[in-house]
């Protein structure tokens, strides 16, 4: 494992959608005390194969606790890993790759992924809860797990894949309005439309890309006024004049 980033993140995604990622996505796991050790390793490494036993003693993943736990592990380990890297770089590379060892020999898959200059579980686990459990008391939370680490990875090119992305957001925040983190599918929701109306706009979908950027405006809208006193509020607001721009813009350019 190469920990010196690429550093592709400008090229990856524009700067807001950097602004989002560290904004929604890395403040929310980073602990200035908090960092890789031989011991909080290992602890972690011993929940993983307790969650493990655990489902393999209840047969056929019938324990829902064990299986979402086990997922949340897994993630905060990726998380931790994440956080070394942030503070140390590669000072401590010898026991992130022993993590990696250690996790892939109990099948945990947790990559490096350069793009984003982070470490991400597969979220194999909240996937078989939701398989299993799609009503369970973890649902709303796996799901939502899922759709984040998604979002941050996924490359949507083509229609139908960021129709499909809008879709699973969409039915999302129908299922769980008042899911704590609703705010932050709401904001990812109306990235999938603003990157479906530049879709249209390469394609030259006029139509298309008018009734878009209507919902994107409205999305982002939205947002900035169920959200005002809130961080999600703030950058609605700036993503909406970015986009704002962006459009008028795009109609100052002949197609």
């Amino acid at each position: 494992m190469k920990l010196q980033s690429e550093n592709k993140m400008g090229d990856y995604c524009n700067l807001i959608q950097v602004v989002l990622f560290f904004l929604l996505y890395t403040h929310s796991f980073v602990h200035a005390d908090i960092f890789l050790t031989a011991e909080n390793l290992n602890t972690s490494l011993k929940q993983l194969q307790r969650y493990q036993l655990q489902l393999q003693e209840t047969m056929d993943y019938a324990g829902a606790d064990p299986l979402y736990q086990l997922g949340i592990v897994a993630e905060d380990l990726a998380k931790l890993l994440t956080d070394e890297v942030i503070a140390h770089g590669p000072e401590n590379e010898k026991l992130i790759e022993l993590a990696l060892q250690r996790t892939g020999e109990i099948a945990i898959k947790i990559d490096w992924v350069s793009e984003n200059e982070a470490f991400y579980y597969d979220g194999e686990a909240f996937r078989l809860y939701l398989q299993e459990f799609p009503d369970g008391e973890y649902a709303a939370d796996s799901q939502f797990r899922i759709i984040k680490r998604d979002f941050y990875l996924a490359v949507t090119e083509g229609e139908d894949t960021l129709q499909e992305a809008i879709k699973t957001k969409q039915t999302f925040i129908n299922r769980y309005p008042e899911f704590q983190f609703i705010s932050e599918v709401e904001l990812f929701l109306a990235i999938d439309y603003r990157d479906l109306w530049r879709h249209y706009r390469e394609i030259s979908d006029t139509e298309s890309a008018s009734l878009t950027a209507e919902n994107v405006q409205e999305q982002y809208q939205h947002i900035s006024v169920a959200y005002q006193d809130k961080e999600a509020g703030d950058i609605a607001r700036r993503l909406l004049a970015r986009f704002q721009a962006e459009l008028e813009q795009s109609k100052a350019v002949p197609q």
